[in-house]
């Protein structure tokens, strides 16, 4: 014997929609205009229909109201604001049952996120009732989750006077003043690190350092930022802030090329104080796995740079990398590099982020790749 089949979604489906349609089912009365159940006149529903709006507009408010309650009892909201909303439409006279369908109504979409109908309605309610605390304090959570913080906390400070040993208002006070401490702390730090930015521009382009984008980054992100000990700590959090000069010290991404091995390093914090010396014997020691030869120990590499102009400057390992702006700019001694910049000098380019030092072995090969990389530089201006 064959055993019966469960029914299938649409059968369900069907059996559910059918039980909306009967009214002690429904979770609303439809209007004549919009029930297209059947063209068929429902008797039954037109009886119920009647019933719910026989008395006055307040009884037929206060019937909405009640079956509103037992939706909103059951966590429905959305049926229990269907409920309240056909009680205001019922346009009670009584003040207080207008009021009260209202902040019903609010407590519904305060529940479903509808926060703009939240403000609408308890607005509504303080216009009839200016000392109403439940008015109050729905607002002043429904700004909160709208970030309009200065707004949340007056509604609440309002709402407190009314009501000033309800814990509930105390929490959500405290949350909405919460909101506003972070909000202006985010502001803050978003004015300090734009301040910061920009700060970190002007130091660049007083030294003469150029920053260009290529489409073809290294791999690894980095660029110039002010060296933290460098930086004076404000004694409190009140202090204002303010931005670092422009001769401050920078932490400097430098991009160790070996030309002739095929092979980068990356020192992404470079102190300007600190001599070659200091940051590329603890790169070149031990000697790196792909120097097979031991061509590149401390003592015998040559560092250089090629400037913006194709001038390629030979670095001493005991030459600060401060010192080096200077001559890349091609001012004079003791002069600024961003005046010689700006007067049409050189300067250092700024490569997505780095600045390119190339690392060579002293020898032969030191001097044709110089050659070749000047004779280069030539040929790209001709």
């Amino acid at each position: 014997m064959a055993l019966p089949q469960p029914p299938s979604a649409a059968d369900v489906q069907r059996a559910l929609s059918a039980f909306d349609k009967m009214p002690l089912f429904m979770k609303s009365l439809p209007s004549e205009q919009n029930d297209s159940v059947s063209d068929e006149p429902n008797v039954a529903l037109e009886a119920l229909q009647s019933l719910v709006y026989e008395g006055t507009p307040d009884e037929i408010a206060q019937n909405f109201k009640d079956q509103g309650n037992e939706y909103f009892r059951g966590r429905r909201w959305r049926e229990a604001a269907s409920f309240y909303s056909q009680g205001v439409d019922a346009k009670p006279e009584d003040a207080k049952l207008r009021e009260s369908l209202l902040l019903n109504r609010a407590a519904c979409n305060l529940e479903l996120q509808n926060y703009q109908k939240v403000l609408a309605d308890t607005s509504a309610v303080l216009s009839l009732n200016t000392r109403a605390g439940k008015a109050f304090f729905r607002a002043g959570v429904a700004l909160t989750k709208l970030s309009r913080y200065d707004e949340s906390i007056d509604a609440l400070e309002r709402c407190a006077a009314l009501q000033p040993d309800d814990a509930g208002v105390k929490k959500a006070r405290a949350e909405a003043r919460r909101g506003k401490e972070t909000e202006e702390r985010k502001a803050r730090e978003k004015r300090e690190k734009e301040a910061l930015r920009q700060a970190v521009e002007s130091a660049l382009q007083a030294r003469a350092i150029v920053p260009v984008t290529t489409q073809s980054p290294p791999p690894q992100e980095a660029y110039p930022s002010f060296d933290p000990s460098s930086l004076s700590s404000p004694s409190s959090s009140s202090e204002s802030f303010t931005p670092p000069l422009a001769t401050t010290s920078l932490l400097i991404p430098v991009l160790l090329l070996y030309p002739l091995q095929a092979q980068t390093d990356f020192l992404t914090g470079f102190p300007e104080s600190a001599t070659f010396a200091e940051q590329i014997t603890p790169v070149l020691e031990p000697t790196p796995p792909w120097d097979t030869q031991g061509e590149y120990t401390p003592g015998s590499v040559s560092l250089y740079v090629v400037t913006m102009r194709g001038r390629v400057l030979k670095l001493g390992l005991g030459r600060r990398l401060v010192d080096v702006w200077p001559a890349a700019a091609g001012s004079a001694k003791g002069a600024k590099a961003g005046e010689a910049q700006a007067e049409g000098g050189d300067g250092i380019l700024l490569r997505d982020g780095w600045v390119e030092v190339y690392v060579l072995p002293r020898g032969e090969q030191e001097r044709k790749w110089v050659e070749d990389t000047k004779a280069k530089q030539k040929e790209g201006k001709a």
